[in-house]
């Protein structure tokens, strides 16, 4: 359950980022997320709800979008979005393994309501 630590991780960048006076309450915070990170939505929300915070964070909403897993020919120049990426990484038009991730592996606070 890695996704306990990486939601404390997210709770403390959130602490440092409105311990400013003029920052007020935050409303939603938007996270991205690849699906190569192994990530659990529900669990980081949960987590994200039951992690103790300030006054400013303590209303707010994790929002998590996942990022499909796409990969780039090296060898055709074809773009693949992979369904299954627990096998080996292979072009869907060449078959070439030649491949570099172009998407899948984000872990990134993208925005902050207040």
């Amino acid at each position: 359950m890695h996704e306990i630590k990486l939601t404390e991780n997210i709770v403390a960048i959130l602490e440092r980022e409105v311990a400013s006076p003029e920052v007020g309450r935050v409303k939603k915070v938007h996270l991205e997320v690849g699906r190569l990170r192994y990530i659990v939505p529900e669990i980081m929300q949960t987590a994200f709800i039951n992690i103790p915070k300030s006054e400013k964070l303590e209303k707010a909403v994790l929002e998590i979008k996942t990022l499909p897993l796409e990969i780039k020919c090296q060898t055709c120049g074809a773009v693949s979005m992979l369904k299954d990426f627990r096998s080996d990484f292979i072009c869907g038009k060449c078959s070439s393994e030649d491949v570099k991730i172009v998407s899948g592996d984000e872990f990134n606070i993208t925005g902050i309501e207040w």
